[in-house]
């Protein structure tokens, strides 16, 4: 949902930041988008090896897969330009050339193997993911993945947004923390603050991809559905997902504001028990 001329450009996910305060009341720059999250924003989120929710690497854009995904779920080249499958245990990945990190450090296969193998330690899922038994760096802007068992799956599995992600090293602390993230996407961390649970994050003028076409973004938590409805209905976001869908007709029909609905990927079912009564009965089991 929407109220600024420019949401596309979110809806498109091209990137954010805050240039002020958003408690503070301040007045709302034209290129500056202020989201209402569905999702809190804990600490621990500012990990993209333990982070599930897409805030960093599809929400803010700090960070960045080796492999991006189309509108129609085909794969595309992000970080790594190419890949191709060498023998039935070996991916070889060819990287972009001349991306920087926020900091102004270049990337380069070292980096890379650093942020699968750190995610591939500390993310329970990912192992299964990948299969990955080891990372050789066959120079700077090439690598490649030896599997415990062929993976054909394996370029698809490295889009899985965050987890996935590159970072520099220096984004961890002596005892292996991320304090602030240092990736490569169109915006870069700028602060969050600990006690709203509010994400800023500022224009990376130095991106790979070219101009980025907004100034920042604010990430506000609201996980309530009706705050949320009335958050965008009052001007206090410009942006905003999953409201009441009792709310979403009257919500369209006020002036400046759009509803946009979507198909996704994803599927939503529910389990039923059959080792518990009352669906452990061989009657229910047959209809």
């Amino acid at each position: 949902m929407t109220k600024n001329p420019w949401t596309s450009l979110l809806l498109a996910l091209i990137a954010f930041l805050a240039l002020m305060d958003p408690t503070a009341g301040a007045e709302k720059s034209d290129n500056i988008m202020v989201v209402g999250d569905l999702f809190d924003i804990a600490g621990s989120n500012l990990d993209p090896a333990q982070e599930s929710s897409g805030l960093l690497a599809d929400k803010a854009q700090i960070v960045e897969t080796l492999v991006g995904v189309n509108a129609d779920m085909s794969l595309t080249p992000k970080l790594a330009l190419s890949w191709s499958q060498i023998d039935d245990l070996t991916w070889e990945f060819n990287l972009r050339d001349g991306v920087l990190f926020h900091d102004g450090s270049k990337m380069t296969a070292d980096d890379v193997k650093f942020s699968l193998e750190r995610t591939n330690k500390l993310n329970s899922r990912i192992p299964t993911l990948l299969r990955m038994e080891s990372i050789e760096i066959v120079d700077p802007l090439t690598i490649r993945i030896k599997t415990s068992d062929p993976n054909p799956t394996l370029p698809a599995a490295l889009h899985f947004a965050a987890p996935l992600a590159i970072i520099s090293p220096k984004s961890v602390n002596d005892k292996g923390e991320v304090v602030a993230p240092i990736g490569t996407g169109p915006f870069k961390f700028d602060s969050y603050d600990e006690s709203t649970h509010v994400l800023t994050v500022a224009k990376n003028a130095n991106w790979w991809g070219g101009e980025v076409k907004l100034d920042g973004i604010v990430i506000k938590p609201i996980t309530d559905p009706n705050t949320r409805a009335l958050s965008l209905e009052n001007g206090e976001v410009d942006f905003t997902v999953d409201v009441p869908y009792n709310e979403i007709e009257g919500l369209n029909g006020k002036d400046g504001i759009t509803v946009d609905k979507f198909e996704n990927s994803r599927l939503i079912y529910l389990l039923f028990n059959q080792k518990k009564a009352p669906f452990d009965a061989v009657s229910i089991k047959l209809k």
